[in-house]
């Protein structure tokens, strides 16, 4: 048995051995390595073509008389609407189908309904928004119906970075590595919708000193919820009842990152930059899984078909938004953005000339790519 197999075997019970319940009930599902060297590896600018069933743009139209964001943190796609959060501006904006701006929801500020900092949303089927706001030491959960209207302030007994309402009607939350609430120590907590019948799965390594932040969302397809938190390059799968199914982990060879510098990330930042870690998220579909990826000083997007065997490796760029970042992923649909302020026309010459028209007038431009 050589070294890597080995290694692959130890890693692989060390992570079903942390993934026992408060009761010590052992993780009954599966656990699957994937190694990137095993997979012939092609070069792309983005996703390869031959993939790509239809490509839609949204020219989107800020509204410059109310707060407008500046910057792209993440986008969800429900009910024909379009649901962007900039972190930094504290901003949650709706637009339509054609890019019109509808409105933005919540209130900032200091008063017991309002919001003081977004970590997190999701949208449930009906349109309802579920928004986690970061307040002092303990979080809250904001609860809208699908006209935008606040329902409910639910205070949280943790803190968590994100959230993910399932199909079957759950919660998941990706509890802070610093939380010292309840479930301190823990990755991962499901609760029902009206925050009961709490369950924690997954725990932290106690050694790590988590002194820069990394952004992650949890990824979503079908019925499936992907938690993958950096700077681990274990994706761990739950299903719509919430119940962790599957686990995988990916497996740069040697490029992952050495555990010695993920114990102190503030202090080994540049060496680490030398290496290869999941980043932001990672979904499956039916040939195999799309994701991203810090590499070696830059990011990517990639796609990897477990039928061909092959990994397409997107270009590399300094910034997340340079090459149209993948931000979400919709009912077999990828959806990536272009930032304005990021637009070079020798790096978007298959762009059409209105896409480019409206990124030149300072304007953002999401992309919807339909899979095959």
């Amino acid at each position: 048995m050589n070294f890597m197999k080995l290694f692959t075997i130890i890693c692989l019970l060390i992570i079903s051995f942390g993934c026992s319940d408060e009761n010590g009930t052992a993780f009954d599902g599966t656990t699957k390595s994937i190694s990137f060297s095993s997979f012939e590896i092609q070069q792309t600018e983005f996703l390869p073509k031959e993939y790509i069933l239809e490509t839609e743009y949204i020219l989107l139209k800020r509204d410059y008389t109310k707060d407008n964001f500046s910057f792209i943190d993440k986008i969800q796609f429900k009910q024909n609407k379009f649901f962007i959060i900039d972190k930094s501006k504290k901003i949650l904006s709706v637009f339509d189908k054609k890019g019109d701006h509808l409105q933005n929801i919540g209130v900032f500020g200091n008063g017991p309904d309002e919001l003081m900092a977004i970590s997190d949303f999701d949208v449930d089927e009906s349109g309802a928004v579920y928004i986690l706001d970061g307040f002092r030491d303990k979080d809250r959960l904001f609860i809208f119906d699908s006209m935008f209207e606040l329902q409910k302030v639910e205070e949280l007994p943790f803190e968590a970075d994100v959230v993910k309402i399932t199909t079957d009607g759950f919660l998941l939350f990706g509890l802070s590595s610093w939380n010292r609430g309840d479930f301190e120590g823990r990755k991962i907590l499901k609760t029902d919708l009206r925050l009961g019948n709490m369950k924690p799965y997954l725990r932290f390594d106690e050694e790590l000193v988590e002194s820069i932040w990394m952004d992650y969302q949890f990824g979503f397809s079908g019925t499936n919820v992907y938690y993958n938190k950096p700077i681990d390059n274990n994706v761990y799968i739950f299903d719509g009842l919430g119940k962790l199914n599957q686990i995988l982990l990916f497996d740069f060879n040697v490029l992952n990152v050495p555990n010695n510098l993920k114990y102190n990330l503030e202090e080994n930042i540049e060496e680490i930059q030398n290496f290869r870690y999941l980043r932001n998220f990672l979904v499956g579909f039916d040939k195999g899984y799309l994701g991203s990826m810090y590499d070696q000083g830059g990011y990517r997007v990639f796609l990897m078909d477990t039928l061909k065997n092959q990994i397409y490796l997107g270009q590399k760029s300094d910034f997340y938004g340079f090459t149209g970042q993948f931000v979400g992923f919709e009912r077999g649909s990828v959806i990536s953005f272009f930032d304005p302020e990021y637009v070079e026309e020798d790096n978007f010459e298959d762009l059409p000339d209105f896409v480019l028209d409206h990124l030149k007038a300072d304007e953002f431009v999401v992309r919807i790519m339909k899979l095959k």
